[in-house]
C-alpha cells in the first residue's frame, strides 16, 4: 500500500518538530533550567 504524499509530508514535519523540541530541551538542560 503506497503512502499518500500529503501524509508523508505531515510525517516529515512532525519528525522535524520532534527533533527541534529535543534539541531545545537538551539546550535548556545544559543551562540548568
Amino acid at each position: 500500500m503506497p503512502i499518500p504524499a500529503s501524509y508523508h509530508l505531515k510525517d516529515e514535519k512532525m519528525r522535524r518538530w520532534l527533533i527541534h523540541a529535543v534539541r531545545l530541551s537538551s539546550f535548556f538542560k545544559e543551562r540548568g533550567f
